[in-house]
């Protein structure tokens, strides 16, 4: 957030938790330890859609968008979202969620799309609620996953879109799923192939979309011009 700051945007770093930031590391242990109140919190409330725990997750992007937009010191048209993993994850949901507002959005290889895959053959990523119902009803908990999975937000999509996949990421977000959120979007869009790459950076392997999102897309979208997508 501070390069982005030093380079001229106006940046907010959202936390994808309500818990303080700057408490010491026994506290973070603890809470999301077994018994803790952030333990395994991807399944809290999996089952109801209004109960979720992703409910207030993803909402609280959405209010941090309309604070962002009512700052004088916005310049009143450009607003893009970025995020990787499951800021990725929220990155699509909110450019899907708010298609009017988002200028481009930048996902590297978003989680917890695709939720449904298992049941046409296709690997699902974290948080894996189609096998994680953990004594719930499964039909409760997969009808939940439709209002919370990535690939629906991204159907309605209208901005430019730079996303990218870890053909190595086989667990937190498979390659299928990414691009089965590809997939459903129409605007513009790059997919970037991470030939090498899991989940992390390894190596640096997932260079080639920091190069695309730092060094061309931020540029253009701050010089005001439009993304410059590679189809």
């Amino acid at each position: 957030m501070t390069d982005r700051a030093k380079d001229g945007w106006l940046a907010l770093d959202i936390e994808a938790h309500d818990i303080p930031i700057d408490n010491p590391d026994s506290y973070y242990k603890k809470i999301y330890a077994t018994g803790g109140e952030l333990n395994n919190y991807w399944n809290i409330g999996n089952d109801d859609r209004d109960q979720s725990y992703y409910l207030r997750m993803y909402l609280s992007c959405v209010q941090a968008m309309k604070y962002l937009k009512s700052r004088p010191d916005w310049n009143g048209k450009t607003l893009v979202v970025m995020g990787q993993s499951q800021g990725g994850q929220q990155t699509l949901m909110l450019a899907g969620l708010c298609p009017d507002d988002v200028t481009a959005a930048l996902a590297l290889v978003p989680a917890a799309s695709d939720m449904l895959a298992p049941e046409v053959g296709r690997a699902t990523g974290f948080p894996n609620w189609y096998f994680n119902t953990n004594g719930k009803d499964p039909k409760k908990v997969h009808e939940t996953s439709r209002y919370y999975d990535p690939a629906n937000f991204a159907r309605r999509i209208k901005c430019p879109v730079l996303i990218a996949l870890g053909l190595h990421d086989e667990q937190l977000a498979p390659p299928a799923s990414i691009l089965a959120d590809a997939n459903e979007i129409t605007s513009p869009k790059e997919v970037i192939i991470l030939a090498n790459s899991g989940h992390q950076n390894e190596h640096g392997s997932q260079e080639p979309f920091f190069h695309r999102a730092y060094s061309d897309w931020l540029p253009a979208l701050k010089a005001g011009k439009p993304a410059p997508v590679r189809q």
